[in-house]
């Protein structure tokens, strides 16, 4: 449930992290599962280019319904016009949920880009370097971010579990705070509430 004036991304790349605690795991899976079963889909690369950007640019929505397009929302959720009604509206939807029987959905296994991930990480942050756009650390950062929703060293087009792609991000987000560029960076907002590029 959302209202429908909506701000949300996984931004933390601006403070040289990545979005762990399942933020990279369920933007891949939203996008990767969200096929119904009849499409084959062949061609990873189609849903990766679009999940890694929106991690590795700090994308964000200026609405509900863009948050949708963007994989940050799904299809079923529900977008509320009036702020005022939002609670009330979620408090319904809790209990509908309770008396379905709600029960979280399985875990389950996850296609992934697999080593082909870097290959074409690499191609999209060369142009963006090229062109100014991204520092050489927001570079570092993105290739370890194009590792983790590839599935790490897993082979092009294998499965693997939710756990192994969520102890990536916990790899990754772990060893971005020991870099002192990242503490910069996180001291920056903390002081100054603005991004810090470095």
């Amino acid at each position: 449930m959302a209202l429908f004036q909506l701000y949300m991304g996984l931004v933390e790349i601006g403070v040289g992290l990545l979005p762990a605690g399942g933020g990279c795991m369920n933007l891949w899976k939203r996008f990767v599962t969200t096929t119904p079963d009849a499409v084959d889909v062949k061609d990873l690369a189609a849903f990766f280019l679009p999940v890694f950007m929106a991690i590795a640019t700090a994308k964000y929505s200026n609405s509900a319904a863009e948050a949708r397009a963007n994989g940050f929302l799904r299809p079923v959720d529900r977008i509320v016009f009036n702020r005022d009604y939002l609670i009330g509206e979620a408090k319904k939807e809790v209990l509908r949920m309770v008396d379905a029987g709600y029960a979280p959905p399985p875990k389950q296994k996850l296609r992934v880009l697999g080593e082909a991930a870097q290959g074409m990480a690499e191609a999209e942050l060369f142009n963006m370097q090229s062109a100014g756009y991204v520092s050489e650390y927001d570079v570092f950062l993105a290739k370890r971010i194009a590792f983790v929703i590839g599935g790490g060293d897993a082979r092009t087009g294998s499965a693997i579990d939710e756990e192994a792609m969520l102890k990536l991000e916990r790899e990754a987000f772990v060893d971005f705070f020991k870099e002192e560029k990242t503490m910069a960076r996180v001291e920056a907002m903390l002081t100054t509430g603005k991004p810090l590029r470095n």
